[in-house]
């Protein structure tokens, strides 16, 4: 679930797939505030907090920062599997994706 100011963006082929910590994830949006995650048991593991909730379950206002940066695996992963686009509900969701993937903060 997502409840910051920043939307999901979605790539054409509607998956994406990453890396953390040498454990792959795929992400599957299902609309600007809904996504599904699958990930492998140990990136399971290391993502539970210590109050035993899992980190990435839900985003509130102030998490802004993990949705881009999960916006920008998304766009790398289509970039680099079907080289086509992705979709976001507002142009709003593009242009900060774009800045985050040139690498100038917006």
């Amino acid at each position: 679930m997502n409840d910051s100011d920043v939307r999901l963006v979605v790539p054409k082929n509607c998956i994406g797939y990453s890396s953390s910590i040498g454990e792959s994830f795929i992400v599957l949006p299902l609309s600007p505030k809904v996504a599904i995650l699958y990930q492998s048991p140990k990136l399971h593991q290391e993502c539970i907090g210590e109050d035993g909730a899992l980190n990435h379950v839900s985003y509130k206002r102030g998490d802004e920062a993990e949705i881009r940066a999960l916006n920008v695996h998304i766009a790398k992963s289509e970039r680099y599997f079907n080289d086509e686009f992705v979709v976001g509900f507002k142009k709003e969701e593009l242009e900060i994706l774009k800045s985050d993937l040139s690498g100038v903060q917006r």
